[in-house]
């Protein structure tokens, strides 16, 4: 086990560490004193700097055997404790060894991956409520007026515009690489955005008084026909290179964006189109971004049809065989992608690469099936948005830099890591490998205790 795991650590191997009932009890054996001994060390200290600390409850994630609940309920008069481990054979004997022993234990068996970015999402988004130029102090929160006002008006509405630009932009990538079967199309490559813009520039031409409902329907409609040409472009060429796909995408957004240019020097409205050419959430305040509260009735339809994007994703001759109707289902789910991209581009403007970026990260972990990669994806959107947020926030305080930048700058090594990566492996992930490893070794564990 102890060879297994320094494998894994230095040369990044897929192999279980624990494959059996056997491996469960030898690590317990081993590992278990020591684990033991040195939390309750390591809490004993703690406990003397937070004297008046009342602890009633414990998470612990990636639990084992539970070593670290044991030796925080000896501690500690816990009343709940939440055990989480993904290995069967540890979950197992983590139940057995303390069943009758310790009260008031659950144990969960969920992906650690989702676990971990769920955490992380709500942790900073505690954080980001309490960053900006005013300082809002925690203890007088309720009693400060001004800092309650500035909480509601200002830094609630711009995080949850930004856990719903993350979440949206996400998915609405995800879908579209799977109805378009290359994961290089995005809302940045596949022109929605562009589109979406043109139809801002509509709005702003022919109704200069609308409300941004107004302009949301310009944006909606515009984007979804520009979505839809692009598709039925790509749906024309006959060698649908990985890199060709994107590239044409780019060219027609291209294209839409030198006629949306032309357009507003003509009708002189550049200035007032150029807050949706640059993604920032520096206007996000209450009564100005409700409606990037459309993407999640968006994204509940997009998980409710997900079984169906694999299909049609999977070519038309296969759909129909399977009774799909491929054209309907291939343009309900580009439209629901653009519609959630132009409802975030309206309130936030344009954010670049995240559409593209993060369903890539996240399939080469959880593989290409979208029911099983959309929370994940979602979660993953929301967190690099949200600490893209915090920087752009942070590195010049009090002032702040558009998000677009920081998007921009990541999201540009992340493509470029992306790109040499699908070239050299193509549509191979890394979640495949471990599973066809799991299955062996699970085969051969099964037939030597038959």
């Amino acid at each position: 086990i102890s060879e297994k795991y320094r494998d894994k650590s230095s040369n990044k191997m897929s192999t279980r560490l624990i494959a059996s009932r056997e491996d469960a009890v030898a690590y317990a054996v081993s590992r278990m004193p020591a684990t033991y001994g040195a939390v309750c060390v390591a809490l004993k200290h703690s406990l003397e700097m937070m004297q008046n600390a009342e602890i009633t409850s414990l998470l612990d994630v990636g639990a084992g055997t539970g070593t670290a609940t044991w030796a925080v309920n000896e501690l500690l008069k816990i009343e709940s404790n939440i055990c989480v481990e993904n290995e069967d054979y540890m979950l197992n004997l983590g139940q057995k060894l303390m069943k009758n022993e310790i009260d008031n234990v659950q144990w969960i068996k969920k992906n650690i991956i989702t676990l971990t970015l769920a955490i992380l999402l709500l942790v900073l988004s505690v954080v980001s409520l309490f960053i900006g130029a005013i300082d809002i102090n925690i203890k007088n929160f309720f009693m400060d007026s001004q800092a309650m006002e500035v909480f509601v008006i200002s830094r609630l509405p711009r995080l949850l515009a930004i856990l719903c630009t993350g979440i949206g932009i996400s998915v609405a990538g995800l879908i579209m690489q799977q109805l378009c079967m290359n994961k290089f199309v995005s809302p940045t490559t596949g022109a929605t955005i562009s589109s979406a813009q043109f139809g801002i520039l509509l709005a702003l031409i022919l109704a200069p008084d609308a409300t941004i409902w107004g302009r949301a329907i310009f944006a909606f409609v515009s984007a979804i026909f520009g979505t839809w040409i692009f598709v039925w472009f790509i749906q024309r060429i006959q060698y649908k290179d990985i890199v060709m796909v994107p590239l044409v995408g780019i060219m027609f957004g291209n294209v839409i964006g030198g006629v949306t240019n032309f357009l507003a020097y003509k009708y002189e409205v550049t200035q007032a189109l150029s807050t949706w050419l640059v993604g920032h959430f520096s206007m996000v305040l209450k009564g100005r971004y409700e409606i990037v509260y459309l993407t999640v009735p968006l994204v509940i339809l997009a998980f409710i049809f997900a079984n169906h994007f694999n299909i049609v994703g999977m070519g038309k001759d296969f759909s129909k065989n399977l009774g799909v109707p491929y054209n309907f289902v291939l343009f309900a789910g580009l439209t629901i992608a653009a519609m959630i991209t132009a409802s975030i581009i309206v309130v936030v403007g344009s954010i670049s690469y995240i559409g593209l970026i993060v369903p890539n990260v996240v399939a080469m972990f959880k593989g290409d099936k979208i029911r099983g990669t959309l929370v994940d994806t979602a979660l993953f959107g929301a967190l690099f948005v949200l600490v893209c947020d915090i920087i752009g926030r942070v590195v010049i305080m009090p002032y702040e830099l558009p998000i677009e930048l920081i998007v921009g700058i990541l999201g540009s090594l992340i493509f470029v890591a992306l790109l040499i990566y699908r070239l050299k492996h193509g549509r191979k992930i890394v979640s495949i490998k471990l599973f066809n490893e799991q299955k062996e070794v699970n085969n051969e564990q099964e037939k030597k205790y038959i």
